[in-house]
């Protein structure tokens, strides 16, 4: 577990107890254990605070832990990834553009996509959130990537 965060931690610089969780299929008590493990292994060091959320109702607030000599641009990038893994719609909607980028993308020349292809792809997976929601969370997450939305 520790190797893999490591190397998390080297593709992104920065990340939270939370962010392992999510993208590492890493249970909570496994995350925190890693990131006290590479702390003490003086390679990681406690950034900041994420303030509280609106909705939250108590409980620690999610560090950041950073790689020595970490942007601050990585940090930001951080707590904004952070703040998005929160909402279920989001998780979801990273879900199926991982499935649409292995589908749809891998095949095309032009990096570009419609908005009815991915209409047509929401409307085969059952979710409890309203379809248009998703596919706003979709359009984003594909105009990070560089892919165009038409």
């Amino acid at each position: 577990a520790v190797g893999e965060v490591f190397i998390y931690l080297l593709d992104r610089n920065a990340c939270t107890a939370w962010l392992l969780q999510v993208h590492l299929n890493m249970p909570e008590a496994t995350a925190y254990r890693t990131l006290k493990r590479l702390r003490s292994l003086g390679v990681l060091e406690k950034v900041m605070i994420i303030r509280k959320p609106v909705k939250s109702s108590g409980g620690p607030r999610p560090t950041v832990w950073a790689i020595l000599g970490a942007s601050r641009e990585d940090i930001a990038n951080v707590i904004g990834d952070h703040n998005r893994s929160l909402s279920p719609k989001y998780r979801v909607a990273e879900e199926i553009v991982q499935s649409m980028m292995k589908d749809f993308m891998s095949i095309r020349v032009k990096q570009e996509i419609t908005r009815k292809e991915i209409h047509f792809v929401l409307n085969e997976f059952k979710m409890p959130y309203r379809k248009y929601d998703v596919q706003l969370f979709i359009e984003q997450i594909f105009k990070d990537k560089g892919i165009k939305v038409w």
